[in-house]
């Protein structure tokens, strides 16, 4: 039942996907380096003499809410065709819009693209400047971030779900092992690391010495942090789930506190249940529902707090300002389940992101990838991995 409530978003979405564009004509975007994709000219409004390019152009793009187009985008970006995510097109928001000449480009990386071809869908029309590109507020990306999952020797069921996640959606990584972590340069191999829902002292600490062969004893602690820390000054993007918050705010010193610990939350209780979040105005939360299903399980929500200690570790680690991205709203928050004092959670943020030097931390207090049941919220960690 909870599988079926989770999927209705997805299925949803699938239905409104289905028609079919006409080939599309090229228009290089000098601003993101990369071609778009645009409708052909005859969906464009004629032009006047003298003009050298269309007022308005018609786009299309893929969902931001099917699960498919995680395995389409991959396929794209994998053959090196760029797709902009467009933060807003008229009614349209949070889609992607692949370059274009992307059909070429993954015939020649062998992959068919009739599926994908049949996926894209109408937008709308925008504005074009001068030479006829579209005028579209997104972010563009160029490749498919190399992504690490972090497997610790202990056995992690939430680090197999993670996998399997992705490899259900066709998306490449590559697993990530305490003696790789801690030989330092993540740089060098990964664009993005992603920590399972493990507890802070496993991450820290590891199994003990004496009860393991030597070469699995051990955690992350102490050259393993300090390569994570690193990986994110520089500009990597580490993703923490559930359990592994925790670890990622010690490691920050990151200024927030998870509501659902300490002496305020001892009447609080939600060992699993369908919570309803609402999306903030963040442009990495464009075109989410108006009210976002999340599964929450013994799970964490964030506020922001006042520590007057972490002046000197915010300068060290050139901290930005917390962004919650999903919002606990404060009341109809319980849509499946049961919960015990809602009100401790109500306002804090389920999902947030902070800039940390050059690269930025995300903190889902959930698990978007909750063993595979919630296919409603898979795009919530991709939209972290791919738009950082």
């Amino acid at each position: 039942m909870l599988e079926h409530a989770l999927r209705n978003s997805v299925e949803c979405g699938a239905r409104l996907l289905g028609e079919l564009v006409a080939p599309a004509a090229p228009v290089t975007d000098p601003a993101a380096g990369a071609e778009l994709l645009l409708a052909p000219a005859l969906h464009r409004p004629p032009a006047e003499e003298g003009d050298t390019a269309p007022a308005r152009v018609a786009v299309s793009g893929l969902s931001g809410r099917d699960t498919d187009s995680i395995r389409h985008l991959a396929a794209l970006l994998g053959a090196g065709a760029a797709v902009r995510f467009v933060e807003s097109l008229g009614e349209n928001a949070g889609e992607w819009v692949p370059a274009a000449g992307w059909e070429e480009r993954l015939r020649a990386a062998g992959h068919d693209p009739a599926p994908i071809a049949a996926a894209l869908r109408p937008l709308g029309e925008t504005k074009a400047d001068g030479t006829g590109v579209p005028e579209l507020d997104g972010i563009s990306i160029a490749s498919l971030p190399r992504v690490g999952i972090y497997a610790p020797w202990t056995a992690s069921m939430d680090e197999g779900w993670l996998r399997w996640t992705f490899e259900h959606v066709g998306f490449p990584f590559a697993q990530v092992r305490n003696a790789r972590v801690r030989a330092g340069g993540l740089r060098n191999d990964f664009d993005v690391l992603i920590l399972p829902s493990v507890a802070a002292r496993t991450l820290k600490d590891g199994r003990r010495e004496g009860s393991v062969f030597p070469e699995l004893a051990g955690g992350l602690d102490p050259e393993g942090s300090i390569a994570i820390e690193e990986f994110v000054r520089a500009g990597g993007t580490l993703i923490a789930c559930e359990s592994a918050c925790e670890y990622a705010i010690e490691l920050f010193h990151l200024p927030v506190e998870d509501v659902t610990k300490g002496d305020a939350a001892k009447e609080f209780a939600c060992p699993g249940s369908v919570l309803r979040t609402v999306p903030s105005a963040d442009a990495r939360a464009a075109g989410l529902p108006l009210s976002q299903a999340i599964f929450f399980s013994d799970s964490s929500a964030f506020r922001p707090k006042e520590a007057k200690k972490d002046e000197l570790p915010r300068q060290h680690l050139a901290l930005g300002e917390w962004q919650p991205l999903l919002h606990i709203p404060a009341s109809q928050i319980l849509l499946s389940g049961s919960m015990l004092s809602p009100e401790t959670i109500a306002g804090a943020a389920a999902w947030g992101r902070i800039e940390v030097g050059e690269g930025a931390v995300h903190l889902f207090g959930f698990r978007p990838h909750y063993r595979s049941w919630s296919h409603g919220s898979f795009w919530l960690l991709f939209r972290a991995v791919l738009l950082g």
